[in-house]
């Protein structure tokens, strides 16, 4: 990654906001309904070259593809992954004390009843091989002639998948 000597280098973490159609597109395939794979790949890859040139014009040095490919932060491994099935109970403890923020986030919120945890239940093993190469393809074109060393892709970490997934 590049440094920068003369000023603090910015970046950020995480999902950024997605296109209500692709947001659709993403829920729909969580719920099993049936999604043209070629429409939602060039969504994706559109998706991708816009939140990178937003993130340029707000000056952001270090710039993601803000995980446009990926229906949330964790969750998008039982897509990419094989061994996940049904829905894990989710017990954020540090939600616990407060029923109605949990009512707002997974009742009320549409997001919310698309969010899928589920529980481990065989062998973890990579279901979709060119999903990696897709994601660093779709950055590389948003970025044009500009180096990768200004640009990351995020992956969900072991220490949130014990989080997110309890077993």
């Amino acid at each position: 990654m590049a440094r920068n000597r003369d000023c603090i280098v910015t970046t950020h973490a995480g999902s950024l906001p997605r296109p209500p159609d692709l947001t659709r597109m993403m829920w729909d395939l969580l719920d099993g309904q049936p999604v043209d794979t070629a429409h939602l790949q060039a969504r994706v890859k559109q998706a991708v070259a816009d939140v990178v040139a937003r993130q340029r014009e707000a000056g952001v040095d270090i710039v993601s593809d803000g995980e446009m490919s990926k229906v949330g932060f964790s969750n998008y491994v039982m897509q990419r992954y094989s061994g996940f099935a049904n829905r894990a109970q989710f017990v954020a403890t540090d939600l616990g004390d407060f029923p109605e923020i949990v009512n707002k986030l997974f009742v009320e919120n549409e997001g919310g009843r698309h969010l899928v945890l589920p529980n481990v239940e065989g062998p973890i093993e990579l279901r979709d091989e060119e999903a990696v190469y897709r994601d660093i393809a779709n950055l590389k074109a948003a970025l044009g002639a500009r180096s990768p060393d200004t640009a990351f892709i995020a992956a969900v970490t072991p220490g949130q998948m014990l989080f997110n997934f309890p077993n």
